[in-house]
C-alpha cells in the first residue's frame, strides 16, 4: 500500500514538474527561428562603415565607426536614434573601439589602452588601478551593472592575460554603511526592549 501511495505522490511531482517547466518554457524570452525582427540602420561618424559589439537592456549599442574621409576609427555610443563619438585617449593613438556597455551606460573598450566612458569622459583604465600592480591593460571587453570589467592586458610577469576590475568603494561610502548598519542595530535594539548604555 505504502509503495502505491509513494508511486502516486512521484507521479504527481513528476507530472507538476513537467508541467512547470513547460509553462516556464512558453513564458522565457528568446530569439526564436519563428520571430520575425526589424532593421535599424545604426549609421556612421561620417565614414563608409560602422560596428557594433554589444547591446543593454536599455537598448543603447556601442561599437566603432569610420569618421569622415575614412580615415579614424572611433568608439560610439548609440542611443534613441542618435549615435555620438566618444573619441580617443590621445596621444599617439587615434582610434577607439567601444566593445561593452552596462545598463547604466558606462562603455568599455580599448584606445590604445583599456578604456571606460562614465559621465562624458574617456578614462585610460591603468590610471584607476594601483601603478604598482605591474598591469598595462590594454582592451576592456565587457562591464557589468556592479561595475565589474573584464579584459586583456600584459601582468606583471609580461604575459598576455585576462583580467578582472572589481570596484573598490571610496572610503566614505564604507563609513556611511557602518554609519547605517549600527542605526540599524540602535533601532532593532529599542524594538526589542534593549536599553543601551
Amino acid at each position: 500500500m505504502n509503495s502505491v501511495v509513494s508511486l502516486k505522490s512521484s507521479l504527481r511531482h513528476l507530472a507538476l514538474t513537467a508541467s512547470t517547466l513547460a509553462l516556464a518554457a512558453l513564458l522565457a524570452p528568446r530569439a526564436r527561428a519563428d520571430v520575425r525582427y526589424t532593421i535599424t540602420d545604426l549609421g556612421t561618424l561620417g565614414g563608409a562603415e560602422s560596428y557594433a559589439y554589444a547591446i543593454n537592456n536599455r537598448g543603447q549599442v556601442v561599437g566603432y565607426a569610420y569618421t569622415a574621409g575614412n580615415e579614424e576609427e572611433h568608439a560610439f555610443f548609440y542611443s534613441g536614434g542618435v549615435m555620438t563619438d566618444l573619441g580617443t585617449l590621445g596621444g599617439d593613438y587615434n582610434f577607439s573601439y567601444a566593445y561593452g556597455i552596462n545598463d547604466s551606460g558606462q562603455v568599455v573598450g580599448t584606445a590604445g589602452f583599456a578604456f571606460i566612458y562614465s559621465d562624458g569622459a574617456m578614462k585610460n583604465l591603468n590610471t584607476l588601478v594601483d601603478p604598482g600592480s605591474g598591469w598595462n591593460l590594454l582592451q576592456a571587453t565587457a562591464i557589468n551593472d556592479n561595475g565589474q570589467i573584464v579584459g586583456n592586458g600584459y601582468n606583471p610577469s609580461g604575459w598576455y592575460r585576462a583580467f578582472l576590475l572589481t570596484p573598490i568603494p571610496e572610503p566614505g561610502t564604507l563609513s556611511l554603511i557602518a554609519l547605517g548598519a549600527a542605526a540599524a542595530a540602535l533601532l532593532q535594539g529599542r524594538r526589542l526592549g534593549v536599553k543601551s548604555a
